[in-house]
């Protein structure tokens, strides 16, 4: 979030999925290309993909900024000895047909980095595994799990209006100079879906009837409503199809007042953030990754122990630390329903009430092996 600028140079919406202007560019560093190119590839030419410049990887890349991409892979895994692992986890990036789809997946792996970290500080020799599990040391098998920042539906939708301004024909998108993102509360699949196709097929329609005919309020059925707020600001309500009670995504439009490219998209203060971490909502996310471990516990060859995430918000970090036993309690109740080892791991993320890592282990998983102080 924060003051964006937009590119000055456009792509018609009929050659954005044409791959040579991307690949002339990626050519300029042979190891992405080495490590991202072909996923790359199939991401800009899936037709499905309405518009894959809502991908913030194949958007660094159509606008010649790599090096974003470099910082984003060196921040990950550091030195000679981990490139093995890093095209191992790259390779794990697949076929999607939502933007938000890909950029939850790699968010994934930029957790999966932060688990590798912290282990290798206690267990040098841990690897990259083909299968049964994600990491291994010494014979052991650790599966790791995110419950991924809540914030990543706002990165989402932030990337989504950026592509939506860099085509051609979106002349009115180019006219907004201000985007409040206001409670994106949605964390499904197809809530995130429904939220990326009304910005990339509805939302210019939406802007040249409120720029174009000066209408001070107005209706579009089952996608969205929306109302002129002020003369130079639109309110935006993406309804559930389902319920029309409900909204799953809310903005505010305001015009550029100068002709600069600078763009700003803010979240308003009521965003989640700001509250404490529910405890149904830690349950109901620590069980889905529970799940899934234990699905691969049970079919794997070896036995497979555990590694859930919990990534902490810097402004969420104080309402952590405050009720940290009553996390404890609710993490601790969750893994009464498994029988396998598991380890915990709350990860603060720029915070100055917590700065380091918090693990909690159960069964004798691995994270009773680590150091009392770890640092990121």
């Amino acid at each position: 979030m924060g003051i964006e600028r937009i590119s000055r140079t456009t792509v018609p919406r009929t050659q954005v999925h044409e791959w040579a202007h991307y690949q002339s560019l990626l050519r300029g560093d042979l190891e992405l290309e080495r490590l991202l190119g072909q996923r790359l590839k199939t991401w800009v030419e899936d037709k499905s993909l309405s518009n894959p410049l809502a991908i913030r990887w194949v958007y660094l890349v159509w606008n010649a900024q790599l090096h974003y991409i470099r910082n984003d892979l060196d921040s990950w895994l550091n030195g000679p000895t981990t490139r093995d692992a890093l095209a191992k986890m790259l390779a794990e990036l697949g076929d999607y047909s939502c933007p938000g789809h890909a950029e939850q997946s790699v968010e994934s792996l930029r957790c999966e980095a932060a688990t590798f970290r912290v282990l290798r500080s206690a267990f040098p020799a841990i690897e990259r595994l083909d299968s049964d599990g994600d990491w291994g040391t010494n014979g052991r098998r650790i599966s790791v799990k995110s419950v991924l920042p809540l914030e990543l539906t706002y990165r989402i939708a932030e990337y989504a209006l950026r592509a939506w301004q860099t085509i051609e024909e979106n002349v009115h998108a180019r006219r907004i100079g201000r985007i409040g993102l206001l409670r994106l509360g949605a964390t499904d699949y197809v809530s995130r879906a429904r939220i990326i196709a009304f910005i990339d097929r509805c939302l210019e329609e939406v802007v040249e009837q409120w720029l174009g005919q000066g209408r001070r309020d107005g209706e579009i059925p089952n996608e969205c409503r929306f109302a002129q707020m002020t003369t130079g600001q639109l309110y935006v309500a993406v309804v559930d199809p389902a319920d029309n009670s409900r909204h799953i995504a809310e903005m505010t439009l305001e015009k550029k007042t100068d002709a600069s490219d600078l763009v700003s998209v803010s979240c308003d203060k009521n965003t989640w953030y700001y509250e404490p971490i529910s405890g149904a909502w830690l349950t109901r996310r620590l069980t889905d990754a529970l799940d899934k471990i234990r699905e691969e516990h049970e079919r794997g060859r070896h036995p497979i122990e555990g590694w859930v995430n919990l990534f902490i918000h810097p402004r969420n970090a104080k309402a952590v630390w405050d009720n940290i036993d009553g996390i404890k309690s609710v993490v601790s109740d969750a893994m009464k329903e498994y029988e396998f080892p598991c380890s915990f791991c709350l990860f603060p993320e720029w915070s100055y009430v917590l700065t380091l890592p918090i693990v909690w282990s159960f069964r004798g998983a691995i994270g009773e092996e680590l150091p009392g102080q770890i640092k990121l």
